[in-house]
């Protein structure tokens, strides 16, 4: 018999080993079929895999837990009824070029069903409600969330909080590191006596005491007095939280355990490197965005899309000398031709599939991964992400609640991208991440 501990948790100061990697995830396993979150089974009965306390290899992205940012967005979940001449009337997007009858909704809007982010705790289904995705630098402990915690100052003084909250769908067993809170935030207005936005969120203890709680090296961290400045993405443009580089599939190292959803979202649990890409997925550059993306703010990232709308910067540690990887599916030598790098693709989207057009589904959450393979000497000096937006030869992206491909006339959508150089931390040699698992109380063979 083994004895599993009811709590599991591990700093990763080294890449993950194989022993590493079976027992956690032999932990998951029990964790996922016996779902003893009593917390989630209390307050989101339909939803509870969304918010279990199960955290596996997730990134840390600073030294300390802090917020690295929060915006609210406009009727994001617009109602039950989604047709076009609805969603026109709730302010929201719509792509003509899709047949609604043909494929799914999120292809064609990202107006979506409230219904999905509701819990028991909130059983009324209101309309036309706003979105305000959260994001931290540590993954948060869901059974310590309350969306009593959650403290929203609006530009006209007025302090709210949210309805409910969600972890979707940021529901990869890696991504807990972004909250997204549903209620009534922003109508669009960016300015003058109507304009209601929010400015700032900060973190308090609920109502009958509770303190939320990050994750960390040392274990948990009380998230309570934090606090953040938040953006409108309806005046300023979208940008990117952080990027982070680890190895991926090496032998030995398993630094895709957390690459699997909860399994409520089938598409998390085939989209990852490994799935799209098998053995030329060596390397893991992981960007982090604010508030989501897209191409034109309803359609999906394709994984063959990285020269549309990015590429990573190699710096010469001896020449000093800079050089733009621009290409996907092309190697790039360097010293003398002796070592080389190859931007293979993105991930963390969508499935593998042999075509990929405007009907592609992807996973909608707050990361992309940008995978490559070759010598590390090449790839730990790539110290910059480039995002050029407009420049030429690429394309802005969007947060979601952009215009999509044929947008309403006199309707207010969320700004473009603007050209951004991000900074990518270094963690080849030590991966930062956490697993936190809490397992059934009954212990099984």
């Amino acid at each position: 018999m083994n004895n599993f501990p009811t709590i599991y948790f591990k700093y990763h100061n080294k890449n993950i080993d194989l022993q590493t990697y079976e027992y956690e995830n032999s932990l998951i396993n029990i964790a996922l079929e016996h779902n003893n979150n009593e917390f989630n089974k209390a307050n989101f009965p339909n939803y509870s895999k969304y918010n279990c306390d199960i955290i596996v290899n997730s990134n840390l992205y600073t030294e300390n837990p802090e917020i690295l940012s929060a915006g609210g967005f406009s009727y994001l979940q617009a109602g039950m009824i989604l047709d076009k001449n609805y969603i026109k009337e709730t302010q929201g997007n719509w792509n003509d070029n899709i047949n609604p009858n043909i494929f799914p909704i999120r292809t064609i809007t990202t107006s979506g069903d409230p219904r999905g982010y509701y819990s028991s705790i909130f059983p009324t289904i209101a309309e036309k409600i706003d979105n305000i995705p959260v994001c931290f630098s540590f993954p948060i402990l869901p059974s310590s969330v309350d969306s009593t915690q959650f403290l929203i100052t609006l530009n006209n003084g007025n302090i709210t909080k949210p309805l409910t909250f969600t972890f979707s769908p940021n529901t990869k067993f890696n991504e807990k590191q972004c909250i997204v809170l549903v209620g009534y935030f922003n109508n669009k207005i960016t300015s003058g006596p109507n304009a209601i936005y929010p400015v700032t969120l900060e973190i308090v203890e609920s109502v009958n005491g509770k303190k939320m709680v990050a994750i960390g090296p040392n274990g948990l961290y009380d998230m309570t007095g934090k606090n953040v400045s938040c953006s409108n993405p309806y005046s300023s443009s979208l940008e990117i939280a952080s990027v982070v580089l680890t190895k991926y599939n090496l032998p030995g190292i398993y630094n895709y355990l957390g690459d699997i959803g909860c399994g409520i979202n089938q598409i998390e649990n085939t989209n990852s490197a490994l799935d799209l890409y098998t053995n030329k997925a060596e390397y893991r550059f992981r960007i982090f965005t604010k508030g989501g993306y897209s191409p034109n703010g309803i359609s999906s990232m394709l994984p063959n899309m990285y020269e549309k709308y990015f590429y990573l910067q190699y710096n010469d540690p001896i020449t000093k000398k800079s050089f733009d990887l621009k290409k996907q599916n092309y190697k790039y030598y360097f010293n003398c031709g002796l070592e080389y790098v190859e931007i293979v693709g993105l991930s963390d989207l969508g499935q593998k599939q042999n075509i990929y057009n405007d009907t592609y589904i992807e996973d909608h959450d707050n990361q992309i991964d940008i995978i490559v393979k070759g010598n590390i000497d090449i790839i730990k000096n790539i110290t910059k992400l480039i995002i050029p937006s407009d420049k030429i030869n690429y394309t802005q992206f969007y947060n979601p609640g952009g215009p999509g491909p044929t947008p309403f006339a006199d309707i207010i959508y969320t700004n473009p991208s603007e050209y951004q150089t991000v900074t990518i931390i270094n963690n080849l040699e030590n991966p930062k991440t956490v697993s936190w698992i809490n397992t059934c109380q009954k212990y099984i063979n």
